[in-house]
């Protein structure tokens, strides 16, 4: 056994694994399978004296990810996180992208109860900036107790967080406890089941059936389907039919990821696009949709539908995911872990949450891509011509994302508020996550 193990590990996730190394992954590196450089992260404290240090840098996913919960659990009861430098993406410049984050760290071989490591957060720094930064010794994080991060659900190396903020954590109910959240289909064949809404027969849709067996006692053939899409809270990205016969059903069934949580197909739902570059974006799914793994559900149980919807619209999820998985994915166990508040004002909660889906469904509807559409809003404002009507839409366009703002301000002041981190975030909601059409003259016109 060494004094000091120092590796930069290969990286291969299990689909790069033959069989025979998929095999012997599950058998020896049980809780590190998932990745090549996690099985060399633990056996690097093999090769090390319980005094010594296991050095590497690898990728960042072994402290947040929920497939590397037991390795990283295992970690925090039996070794001690002496300093870390989180580098997060383009540490190097010969890695490009946001999908390589990378983490450089040095671990003791023993565990040392009450022990504070000394983190130096680089994540949002740039590139060319990273190394001087880190050697200027700044970012640095030094007061978090390593045994606290279980604290959190999960244990996500979360260094940076506040002791308060992680006392929401276990002062308060998870999200799981109050909400079902379940992952969708993956059809298998999306180009032989899918179908846009204007490309299908519309006699042979139903848009509002509770369940599975009202579906097919309708002899329809094509069921609404949430499947993600573009950044979007409150309401909308209805655009995709799939084909659900029992016929259709029988086939899917079969391959794909089987249809899990098929029993709740059909219901009233909150649902969002599992991978985003922008933020969380929630959106109201009234009855009648199956849901695809892209646009995975949550099914509020006792809980009021407005209290999920406001919370998973507000800038605090975005904070919570930070934490817990701060990558670009949203998993359904990542979002069961959401602490909810105690005490929140479910009047007033209600009332912003009504006013917001009416706006956000107005817009939705106010355009040819949505199956609600009806008229045109230029031509709704009754103008004696093509220029005074446009400029009346512009107004009234921007006054909607305007009073759309203010609500959801007033949705994250109330949230804010409940769980006490007024000193941490601020209501404030960028113009870029009003997810509002905004009015354009070239391509209105």
């Amino acid at each position: 056994q060494y004094d000091a193990v120092i590796a930069n590990p290969p990286y291969m996730g299990g689909k790069g694994m033959n069989t025979a190394l998929k095999g012997f992954a599950k058998k020896t590196f049980p809780d590190s399978k998932s990745d090549l450089f996690a099985m060399f992260i633990e056996r690097g404290f093999e090769w090390c004296k319980d005094s010594g240090f296991n050095s590497m840098v690898t990728m960042q996913s072994w402290m947040f990810l929920s497939s590397y919960q037991a390795m990283r659990e295992k970690l925090l009861q039996d070794r001690t996180i002496q300093t870390m430098a989180h580098l997060g993406a383009r540490a190097f410049p010969e890695i490009s992208g946001e999908v390589v984050q990378a983490t450089a760290f040095v671990m003791q071989g023993k565990h040392l109860e009450g022990f504070k490591p000394v983190f130096f957060r680089l994540v949002d720094v740039e590139q060319n900036q990273k190394e001087i930064v880190l050697k200027q010794g700044l970012n640095r994080f030094d007061t978090a107790i390593q045994d606290d991060f279980k604290k959190i659900p999960g244990s996500p190396v979360a260094y940076w967080v506040s002791d308060g903020l992680r006392n929401i954590f276990s002062e308060n109910s998870p999200l799981g406890e109050l909400c079902l959240t379940k992952q969708g289909m993956a059809t298998g064949d999306n180009d032989s089941f899918l179908r846009l809404w204007f490309e299908i027969d519309w006699e042979a849709a139903n848009l509002t059936s509770p369940n599975m067996s009202s579906f097919w006692k309708s002899k329809a053939k094509y069921a609404r389907y949430n499947k993600g899409g573009a950044y979007r809270k409150w309401y909308g990205n209805n655009e995709y039919f799939i084909k659900f016969s029992e016929k259709d059903y029988a086939v899917l069934k079969n391959q794909g990821n089987h249809c899990p949580s098929q029993s709740y197909y059909f219901k009233e739902a909150i649902t969002w696009s599992d991978i985003t570059t922008k933020a969380f974006g929630a959106r109201y799914s009234p009855e009648g949709a199956v849901f695809d793994v892209k646009g995975s559900c949550a099914f509020p149980k006792d809980t009021d539908f407005h209290l999920v919807l406001g919370l998973f619209a507000s800038n605090i999820v975005n904070y919570f995911m930070g934490i817990l998985n701060p990558s670009s994915t949203f998993q359904v166990g990542d979002i069961a872990k959401i602490p909810v508040p105690k005490f929140i004002s479910f009047e007033k909660n209600s009332k912003i949450v009504d006013l917001l889906l009416d706006i956000s469904k107005s817009d939705w509807d106010s355009y040819e891509t949505s199956w609600g559409f009806t008229e045109n809003p230029i031509i709704r404002t009754q103008q004696p011509n093509l220029e005074q009507a446009f400029h009346t839409w512009q107004q009234q366009n921007a006054d909607a994302v305007a009073e759309m703002k203010r609500l959801e301000e007033e949705n994250n002041k109330l949230f804010i508020d409940a769980y006490g981190l007024q000193d941490e975030l601020t209501p404030d909601v960028p113009d870029e996550q009003i997810t509002l059409t905004r009015a354009d003259r070239e391509r209105d016109s």
